[in-house]
Order: structure tokens, then C-alpha cells, then sequence
């Protein structure tokens, strides 16, 4: 017996690393990442130069920066195809308040929370409540705001930009490093303390391991999809801000995309579809 066990070891240890990495789809990207970081290194002398690695992250922020409102909303165990036309709303609306004036940038603030705010409680709401396919039902969502765009706008957005929104807004640079990337940064922070660190965290994910448990235990599982939402739709909003500070204007089509971009970031960097698994850092290795 004991030389059987000496001789099955190695494997039970091999076996044991695997299932490590199957349940921690996370720490998988990040191993692929390193691999691709290495081989590109090699393929390329001027692949880890400091502008380049800057130029990859600056890439990746606004992208991230949608990506982890996507992440929240599918570890709750719905997606949210609707990002892209807030993104695109926001931006327009932003552009055309702004107008050329500094005093308007609390005002813009303002109203894209409150854009985003109403789209999360919609979409949340309906989910949750009417219990509509969240993929159906933000996909139609999607289409009744870049409807409302095109209508606000009358076909061509106006409005006018300034360098004062463009600096606030990503376009900035501290100690050498791009606004957009602190941004990012700051907000996955943020987040990975309010999903690892808070009571909200824990209930996104027991409701979206498994509402009906999660339900019986006293967790008001309506109030968390909805919440998750209402995150998803603000960080689209800044998104759309972001994004409309970086291009330095705005039009009806200027989000779109990003929505599937992002579930293909998160769900990459090993959040589960249907939901209660998956993190912000393995996002940060999807998007990147």
C-alpha cells in the first residue's frame, strides 16, 4: 500500500494543480498572458519598451474600464448588451451640453450618472422582476436608446469640446502615466474591494451561484441584479464620457461594439455566463 501511494503521488500532485486552474479561471489568462508577453518579447525587441507596454495599457483602459461593469453583471447571472448605446448616449448628450463650456462639466457628469442610473433600474427591474432573458431584454434596450440618440440628436450630434473635459476625462498624464489608465486602474481597485470586501459583493455572487439558495437564505436577490445593473450602466456612461474625451467628439455610432468586446473580456478572463464565478483582476487579463 505504501509504495502504491509512493508512486501515485506525482500524479494526485499534477492532477491536484490542474483542478487548481479549472476552478480559477483567473490565474489561467494571467499564465496565457505571460506566455504571450514572452513570446512576443522574443518575436520583438521592441515589444516590453515602456512606450509600447504604455500604448497597450492606454488601449485596453476604456475597454476595462466597460468591462468590469459587464463582469458585475454576469457574476449576478445576466449580461448586458445595452453598454454600447449608453456609452453612445452619453456622449452625445455630453457633447451638446458641454458645448464649449467648462461651467456645463458638473452638469454632463451629472446627467450621464442619471442616464445610466434609469437604464440599470430598467434593465434590472425587468429582469428581475418580469424575469425577460436578460440577453433579449438589453439587446432591445440597446436599440430604444440609440433610437433616443438619433432622435435627441436629430441625425447629427452637436455640441462642442473642450480641452479642460478632454484633461478631466482621461486625456490627461501624471508621473508619465496616461489618465485613462489611472482611471482604469483606480476602478479596479474599487471594484475588487467592493466584490471581495463587501456585503453587496457576497450576495452578487451567492445570487448568482444560485438565486433560488440565495433567496431562501434572506438575500433580497431582486434588489442585487438590479443594483448590478445600475453599476453597469453608470460605468457605461463614463465610458461614453472616456471614450468622447479621447476621440474629441461625439456621434451616434461612437460605442458600438464595446458591449460584446466586453463580455468577451470578462468572460475570457474566467467569469462564467452563468454566473457567481469570476473576478475584476482576471477581467484586467481578459482585456488585455
Amino acid at each position: 500500500m505504501i509504495n502504491t501511494n509512493v508512486k501515485e503521488k506525482p500524479n494526485s500532485i499534477f492532477r491536484q494543480f490542474f483542478q487548481n486552474l479549472q476552478q480559477n479561471n483567473g490565474v489561467v489568462i494571467w499564465i496565457m498572458l505571460l506566455i504571450l508577453v514572452i513570446f512576443s518579447a522574443v518575436a520583438s525587441p521592441n515589444f516590453l519598451t515602456v512606450v509600447n507596454i504604455k500604448n497597450i495599457f492606454r488601449q485596453g483602459a476604456l475597454l476595462g474600464v466597460i468591462a468590469i461593469g459587464q463582469t458585475i453583471v454576469l457574476l449576478s447571472g445576466g449580461a448586458d448588451l445595452s453598454q454600447s448605446a449608453v456609452m453612445t448616449m452619453a456622449a452625445v448628450v455630453a457633447l451638446d451640453v458641454l458645448n464649449g463650456d467648462n461651467s456645463n462639466i458638473p452638469l454632463v457628469i451629472l446627467i450621464s450618472a442619471i442616464m445610466g442610473i434609469v437604464a440599470g433600474i430598467f434593465n434590472g427591474f425587468i429582469i428581475s422582476k418580469i424575469k425577460v432573458p436578460p440577453f433579449l431584454l438589453t439587446l432591445g434596450t440597446r436599440e430604444v436608446i440609440y433610437g433616443l440618440a438619433l432622435v435627441y440628436t436629430n441625425g447629427t450630434p452637436k455640441g462642442k469640446m473642450t480641452p479642460e473635459f478632454r484633461n478631466l476625462f482621461g486625456q490627461f498624464s501624471f508621473l508619465g502615466i496616461p489618465g485613462q489608465i489611472i482611471i482604469w486602474a483606480a476602478l479596479v481597485i474599487i471594484f475588487w474591494i467592493i466584490l471581495k470586501k463587501t456585503e453587496f459583493g457576497r450576495k452578487l455572487y451567492a445570487t448568482g451561484g444560485n438565486s433560488k439558495a440565495a433567496r431562501q437564505s434572506g438575500i433580497r436577490t431582486d434588489a442585487v441584479i438590479t443594483k448590478a445593473y445600475i453599476l453597469s450602466g453608470v460605468l457605461a456612461a463614463l465610458g461614453g464620457l472616456v471614450l468622447a474625451a479621447r476621440a474629441g467628439y461625439a456621434d451616434n455610432v461612437i460605442g458600438q461594439g464595446y458591449e460584446l468586446n466586453a463580455v468577451a473580456a470578462s468572460v475570457i478572463g474566467g467569469t462564467c455566463f452563468t454566473g457567481g464565478k469570476g473576478s475584476v483582476l482576471g477581467t484586467v487579463g481578459g482585456v488585455l
